[in-house]
């Protein structure tokens, strides 16, 4: 109930840890490409390395990718799932359909 499919953003209701997950599935044609994908706490930057990977997608093929994390938020702050590519052209799949986001508070 803490998530806004509008801007794609989990709000912590009250302040804990928790586990973030974010699943991105892509196709692109043509030469390979490069996708980081992570978790960006408030806007920002990656949360760490366990929170960002690089995947690298053959020609013509599907790829996708998961990534977790346990993190201390304070009530109100907001976690998404990012992308960053060198190309402009990566075409992910409907949210819902192989894209998905999770916010669970563990304690």
């Amino acid at each position: 109930g803490h998530y806004n499919s509008s801007t794609y953003r989990f709000t912590a209701p009250v302040a804990g840890r928790y586990f973030i997950t974010a699943q991105f599935s892509f196709f692109q044609q043509g030469n390979a490409r490069q996708i980081e994908i992570g978790i960006k706490l408030n806007g920002g930057v990656w949360q760490s390395t366990d929170t960002f990977m690089t995947l690298t997608q053959s020609n013509n093929t599907h790829c996708n990718g998961t990534v977790a994390a346990v993190m201390n938020l304070a009530a109100g702050d907001y976690v998404q799932g990012a992308w960053i590519s060198s190309t402009a052209s990566i075409n992910f799949y409907s949210p819902g359909l192989r894209n998905s986001f999770s916010g669970f508070l563990i304690g």
